[in-house]
This record gives C-alpha cells, structure tokens and sequence, in this order.
C-alpha cells in the first residue's frame, strides 16, 4: 500500500518562503554594504551643520558620519587628510588652502553673512567711529576676514597701518585679552562676538562687516574624492542643509536649544548668530565667481595668501541644481 506524504506540498512551500527570505536578506544587506558614506565635519563657530548633527539627518541610501571640530585646525586638517568629506568653512579657508596646494572644491555657499562681523569696543574707550580708535590696540586675527576688515575700516576713516596697534591674536586668546582689557577693541564673529558682549557689561559695537563690504559666506567644502564619488551624496546634503536654514530661521527657539548645549555656548550667542546670519544659499554662477575673483585678489594683495587663484579653479557650479531656494546677494554699501 503507497502512503501519500501529505506534509510533502508544505514542505516545498515552506523551502520557498526560507529561499525567498534569505534572497531579501542578502539583498538589502548588499544594499546597505553599498550605502554611499558622507563623512561631515561639524565646526563650531559658524554655519548650520551643528543642526544636522544634533538631528541626526541622513539621506537616502546614504550613511552620514558626523563629526565635531570645535578647534578649526583639527576640522581643517581633517578635510586636507580625507578623515572627512566635506566640513563647513568660512569663505577664506577654502582660499588659503587652495594656495597652499589644496585641490578640494567648494560646492555651496550661504548668503552673505557680513552682518555677523563685529569691531567690539571696550566700555571704558569713548569712539563714534573707528577713526577714534586711532592710537589703540586692536586684537583680530590677521589670516582671515577680520583682517580685510579692519583694512577697510583703515581706507574708510583715512588711517593707515602704523595709527593702530594690531594685536595678532585669536579665539580664546583673543576673547581673555579683550575681557582683561589688554587690547581696546576686537573683531569677532557670532557666537564670540556675542559672548564677548555678555561677558564685559557696556562693550559695544562700533562697526559690522556689512557696512565695510565684508560678504563672510560660510562655504561647504569637499575633498575631490567626494566630488568625484559621492556627488549624488553630496547634492542630497545640500538640499538637506538648506532645509535646516530655513528650518532654523522659522524656529529659532528650537534652533537655539538644539545646538547651544552641544556647542558650548550661550543661548543668546547662537541666538545672535542665527539672527545675523544668511537665511539660504546663493547660486554658484557667473556673478557670483565674479565677486569671489575681485575677493581672491584682494586676499592675496593684502598678504594673507601667496599666490593668485583663479575663482573658477575653487568654486563649483556643478551642484546649483540642489538649491531650491537661491538667496538674492545684497547690495553693497
């Protein structure tokens, strides 16, 4: 007599559904395997990156590695090395590094946030303009934006380099010989400059950058290997940055409380740099590499830099097409 095996037809269902499940776990684990990763170096003194960090924003098919910098050498030593993909960099960074032999590009750029440069003066220094500073020290750093700064504000009042004293210091340095009244006055950026207000009661601020025609557009900067492998990655984090800009800018409150633990600073100082700063991100064309040529020349005329660059060389119009919202440059003053 046959006996019919009756488990027979469960059992190949069975066998289909186990071959069918171990099909979709190998595919998705080689699709995760094949996850883009965007390895993204946070700074603490500018920009919104610290936003996407503390929200953790990744993308599609995309594996988002942050990273804090709170000291700029290390972040900048990170992106020469490869350690990260792309970091956010004030405009003259990416300039210095490129005429020391740097190939790294950079993919975007805020609005101008000029308005975030400030020339702070002791509460004890009586000055209407800054041609009253004449005869006094002044502590900014003399590598950077803050430099061009105070030779703008030099050309403007009619002084020269010799009627001040400059004092060739920056960051902490900067901030303890201002509070200790070493120096008279300082050139600083939000959240610093803001600090620095709180912390020495009747300071004030005698001039911004954005009435001396200083633009100080915060940059993304990317190694060449993520511009040549990761674009798609990179266009998708351009688009989430300038999400977050906006984001910030309706939510201020949210904003601040987000990112001022993790950044060490006080709420009324992110609170001041947030309301200073660019609300979007500008398109990298024609115009623009035009503005940034004449501001190349100027860094290497003043000193800062050794060797002339060409604008087209550093900033990238490739990515143009990730910004949904371009900001409209100000006028100049």
């Amino acid at each position: 007599m046959s006996v019919i095996d009756t488990d027979r037809p469960r059992r190949r269902r069975m066998t289909a559904l186990a071959t069918g499940l171990v099909a979709l776990l190998a595919t998705s684990s080689s699709a995760f395997a094949e996850d883009v990763v965007l390895k993204v170096g946070v700074p603490q003194a500018f920009g919104y990156f610290a936003a996407l960090w503390q929200k953790d924003v990744q993308l599609p098919g995309v594996k988002v590695e942050y990273k804090y910098f709170p000291n700029t050498a290390d972040l900048n030593d990170a992106i020469l090395s490869g350690a990260v993909d792309i970091e956010d960099q004030g405009e003259i960074g990416p300039i210095q590094m490129a005429a020391n032999g740097s190939k790294n590009k950079v993919v975007a750029c805020t609005g101008p946030n000029g308005h975030n440069t400030n020339l702070i003066v002791r509460p004890e220094v009586e000055a209407k303009t800054f041609a009253d500073l004449k005869g006094k020290r002044i502590a900014y750093a003399q590598n950077n934006n803050h430099k061009l700064f105070v030779l703008h504000l030099l050309k403007a009042h009619g002084l020269k380099d010799e009627d001040i004293t400059s004092v060739n210091i920056l960051g902490a340095e900067a901030v303890s010989a201002f509070v200790t009244g070493q120096v008279d006055a300082t050139s600083q950026n939000s959240p610093t400059a803001a600090q620095i207000l709180e912390k020495v009661p009747g300071s004030y601020v005698l001039a911004r950058g954005d009435e001396y025609d200083i633009s100080n557009l915060y940059c993304i900067f990317a190694t060449p290997n993520a511009v040549a492998n990761k674009a798609e990655a990179i266009r998708a984090f351009i688009r989430e940055y300038e999400k977050i800009i906006q984001w910030a800018k309706a939510n201020p409150d949210e904003y601040v409380k987000l990112v001022a633990p993790k950044l060490g600073v006080s709420e009324n100082a992110v609170r001041t740099a947030l309301n200073n700063n660019s609300g979007g991100l500008a398109r990298i064309d024609d115009a623009f590499l035009a503005e940034k040529q004449v501001y190349a020349d100027e860094v290497f005329d003043s000193g800062i830099i050794r060797r002339r660059l060409d604008a087209k060389d550093l900033f990238l119009t490739d990515f143009n097409d990730a910004i949904a919202n371009p900001v409209v440059p100000e006028a100049k003053p």
